[in-house]
């Protein structure tokens, strides 16, 4: 703690130092453009020196007073930068570290021909203007351009390339990206247990910050889905064999928990799993993959055919006279003719007919 205090207090006072330099720079600023305007004019040393003072005085200690919101500005400016380093590509990197690199040296060209007009005020901020604006540009051509650098690093000789990986590298995955109802669904960690899920599984803040807000819900129905959610979460955080990771990248920008994480899935070229059938298409819109857990239970169902003998039991009366209801085992339901005397047993039927309805899949079967 006390060393914290130490580094904290040096930051700060390097910061005030760093503004007491501003004010003198500012201060020499003004002197030039008085010399200019009014060559003739001369000011007493004294008051030179007591102008420097001054303002070296003032801007430092209006540097200092804010370093901490500087400090908060700086620490969470270079995590934002590592975040996205590491969700860059080695070619993504080498593309835009060389563009970078080409916009300062044609920067640093370009400025040499304002020293011709003369050190300046004018013409000192003219070429801190041009590393600027030919640095970003740089930048932004190396990034739109990192997938040619990329195949050019495949091709080169003696690099590993897709097709000439060793066998017992492990290829990337990408990450899994929940979303609320996923988590209030519960079905996901049947599938994180059963190893159906590969690499990382991610859940950002805002997701959680949505669930802590459903599960505070005067509404006794969100309420309870809220609570189930978390629950969830702290289910899959106990398993020990899924790597489950807490992302708290934010978009103030956005409005919106499921816009925020179709922006999340497009930076970290993720995966989002959803229950949600309207976050799938706008996800589709996005050029996001998305994976709807009730596709997955629909296409695991047992398959029958017409004709068919399986062996069920009757567990209720049907709504028609002699009708009996059984059930299979992925909850699909049996409309059973004539089954209603077999109440409370196990019977062979026939399957006679399979109907999709828009609650799910219905078979109609009778007593063999």
């Amino acid at each position: 703690m006390m060393k914290s205090k130490v580094i904290q207090q040096l930051l700060r006072g390097l910061i005030a130092l760093l503004g007491a330099g501003l004010g003198v720079a500012l201060t020499l600023g003004a002197t030039q453009v008085q010399r200019l305007v009014n060559p003739g004019a001369t000011m007493p040393l004294g008051l030179l020196v007591l102008a420097y003072i001054g303002t070296a005085a003032v801007f430092g200690a209006i540097f200092y007073l804010l370093s901490p919101k500087i400090i908060k500005l700086c620490v969470e400016g270079a995590s934002t930068l590592e975040k996205h380093l590491d969700r860059m590509s080695f070619g993504q990197v080498v593309s835009c570290t060389s563009g970078l690199i080409a916009g300062l040296l044609i920067a640093a060209l370009v400025s040499q021909i304002f020293t011709f007009m003369g050190e300046s005020m004018f013409t000192t901020v003219l070429a801190a203007i041009t590393f600027v604006v030919l640095g970003v540009t740089g930048l932004t051509i190396g990034w739109k351009r990192a997938a040619d650098v990329t195949t050019l690093l495949e091709r080169m000789p003696g690099k590993l390339s897709r097709r000439h990986r060793k066998s017992d590298e492990e290829p990337r995955l990408r990450p899994k990206l929940l979303d609320t109802s996923a988590l209030i669904d519960g079905r996901i960690l049947d599938v994180c247990r059963a190893g159906f899920i590969e690499g990382e599984v991610v859940v950002a803040g805002f997701i959680l910050n949505e669930l802590m807000h459903i599960a505070d819900s005067a509404d006794a129905i969100k309420r309870s889905r809220g609570k189930r959610g978390l629950d969830i979460l702290e289910k899959l955080k106990a398993d020990g064999k899924l790597r489950l990771r807490m992302d708290e990248t934010d978009y103030d920008d956005l409005p919106g928990a499921d816009i925020k994480l179709l922006r999340l899935a497009q930076e970290t070229e993720g995966v989002v799993i959803t229950c949600d059938g309207s976050l799938q298409k706008a996800a589709a819109v996005a050029g996001v993959t998305a994976w709807n857990l009730n596709e997955l239970t629909a296409a695991l169902r047992t398959s029958v055919v017409q004709g068919e003998e399986i062996a069920v039991q009757i567990v209720k009366e049907g709504k028609e006279p002699g009708q009996g209801v059984a059930y299979m085992p992925d909850g699909t339901m049996i409309v059973v003719d004539g089954g209603r005397r077999l109440l409370g047993e196990t019977a062979t039927v026939v399957v006679g007919n399979v109907m999709q309805t828009s609650a799910g899949r219905m078979i109609f079967a009778k007593v063999k």
